[in-house]
């Protein structure tokens, strides 16, 4: 069948003609791509639209390789017109409309999707900081990547060994299990852990071999390189499996970035860095457990001026769910904070801590605030 093509050129393209020999396979440039999602695998004959889509339709169809909803939606009209046969174009389009308002996703409302949240709670992982974890929803939580970014010396390593104590007493969803802890800069220490968890949590450690136990639950992994880094991450999924990881640590996801690549190879950079933002996400998603990374800063020049912040760019920062930052001295106030500076539910708050032998605990003398929208972003590592 021949007709006027919308372009240049007469006739219809040699890109729609249909390849009538039963079982080929048709590829089309203007091909209509379709999110892979369970509904548009279904079978035709699974659909319940029979009134247009008859089944002599379908025995048609299935002779050309269509055989699925997302099979049919991905042909042109003139495609499925010349299968048919005997159909006509008006009653292709009836037969296109009908399986994609079956299998297209319906719509929602906010309230809806407030109370899926609150009914179908992805699980969290507490910090014990109070102030932190009623903004957070509970703490860190499951399905996400959680960062804590800051200078060197204001206690991230230290905040990373507290979550792994917390990580192997709480029980996230209902089940005990290991930490994954990811040592990129080797400041990992046996001996601080051990002190926070008797420290904080003495009356978990009464039992003879109990404090044993804890620690080899924490499970270490001293990465030497990107690759090693990569490698690690990407058969780690076993280990989860096997395993029963409930936490993944990386403490820093920046330090071999920074100290393997030079100016000269940023483009190489990013994509390590993206490769492991994704596998991160995949991991997080797909078994439903918190991520916690740990990231350095860097100085941003911007014409005459310069502010610190995150390392590793916006590529990565795109990945991260939750940001929270630590700084010194914030607004004129002596000591040190922690900040939510990026959330997609949280507001931001400024919890003041300090570091004891109980790991990051909050400071008594000084309240813990909401920011004001007249504390700028710059210097406090959030604008990105």
């Amino acid at each position: 069948m021949k007709s006027k093509s919308s372009g240049s050129g007469s006739g219809m393209e040699q890109s729609e003609r249909v390849d009538r020999r039963p079982g080929a396979a048709v590829a089309h440039p203007n091909t209509v791509t379709t999110s892979t999602t369970s509904r548009a695998s279904l079978f035709l004959r699974r659909l319940k639209c029979t009134d247009v889509l008859k089944r002599e339709d379908i025995e048609k169809l299935e002779g050309y390789n269509v055989h699925t909803a997302k099979d049919l939606l991905s042909r042109t009209v003139w495609d499925v017109h010349e299968i048919l046969g005997t159909a006509t174009v008006e009653g292709v389009r009836r037969i296109l409309e009908a399986v994609a308002k079956e299998v297209a996703p319906t719509c929602s409302t906010a309230r809806i999707e407030l109370r899926k949240n609150w009914v179908n709670r992805r699980g969290y992982l507490r910090t014990c900081l109070e102030p932190l974890d009623s903004v957070l929803d509970g703490g860190i939580r499951a399905g996400a990547i959680t960062e804590i970014v800051g200078p060197a010396g204001l206690g991230k390593t230290q905040y990373c060994l507290q979550m792994s104590v917390i990580g192997c007493l709480d029980r996230l969803e209902g089940d005990g299990g290991r930490i994954f802890y990811i040592d990129t800069e080797k400041k990992f220490s046996g001996e601080r852990l051990s002190e926070i968890a008797k420290s904080r949590f003495p009356e978990s450690f009464l039992e003879r071999g109990s404090m044993r136990e804890m620690l080899e639950r924490v499970i270490v992994q001293a990465p030497n390189s990107t690759k090693e880094l990569v490698d690690t991450l990407q058969q780690l999924q076993g280990a989860i499996i096997g395993g029963n990881i409930v936490l993944i640590i990386i403490d820093s996801i920046a330090s071999m970035f920074r100290s393997e690549f030079g100016p000269n190879e940023m483009v190489k950079r990013q994509e390590h860095i993206g490769r492991v933002a994704s596998t991160l996400k995949s991991l997080a998603e797909s078994f439903n457990i918190p991520v916690l990374v740990t990231n350095q800063i860097t100085t941003k020049i911007e014409g005459s001026q310069s502010w610190l912040a995150p390392a590793l760019g916006t590529a990565w920062s795109h990945a991260v769910n939750t940001r929270i930052t630590m700084s010194a001295d914030v607004s004129g106030q002596p000591g040190r904070s922690l900040r939510v500076s990026k959330s997609s539910f949280a507001p931001t708050i400024i919890v003041p801590y300090h570091v004891t032998r109980r790991g990051l605990e909050v400071d008594p003398t000084r309240q813990a605030r909401f920011a004001c929208a007249s504390e700028g972003t710059k210097g406090l590592y959030t604008e990105f």
